[in-house]
């Protein structure tokens, strides 16, 4: 979890900072991005079968 948010969110935080040069954008972004990784974690729970 943390290689698929804390990459993005360093990179995508840089470069939202870049475009817009504000904190409330990076909030924004960071908020969106832990969503779309708690709907992954949601969904990949559901998806997967028992292991024994």
């Amino acid at each position: 979890m943390f290689i698929l948010t804390g990459v993005p969110g360093i990179v995508g935080g840089g470069l939202v900072w870049s475009l817009l040069g504000n904190w409330p954008a990076i909030l924004v972004y960071e908020l969106i991005l832990l969503c779309a990784m708690s709907v992954v974690i949601i969904k990949g729970g559901k998806a997967s079968g028992r292991a024994h």
